[in-house]
């Protein structure tokens, strides 16, 4: 059984979605840091992916990041990318590149 007060949590994930909806954050974080809780603002984050899509809802854009920039902050716009994809799309909303 889950749950039981003796669980030991190796990682855990947040997701974040838009209003209608769509994934545009995926945050994994690995460790509760000093305080040893799990659910608090100090955990440690290892990565995370953001997702942009565009007016109709497609998705046009997924950058996966794995470290804070030189600000030391997550989040902001320099920290570490490790992958980015972007997508198009004709007319009828088909896939065309990715």
């Amino acid at each position: 059984m889950w749950f039981t007060g003796d669980d030991s949590i190796d990682q855990r994930g947040e997701l974040t979605y838009d209003t209608s909806g769509k994934l545009t954050r995926s945050v994994t974080f690995i460790s509760p840091d000093s305080d040893a809780k799990w659910f608090t603002a100090d955990d440690i984050i290892s990565e995370y992916e953001k997702n942009v899509y565009d007016a109709t809802g497609n998705l046009i854009r997924n950058i996966s990041f794995n470290g804070a920039g030189p600000d030391g902050q997550w989040f902001s716009l320099d920290d570490r990318a490790t992958q980015r994809s972007d997508y198009t799309y004709d007319a009828a909303g088909k896939q065309t590149m990715w």
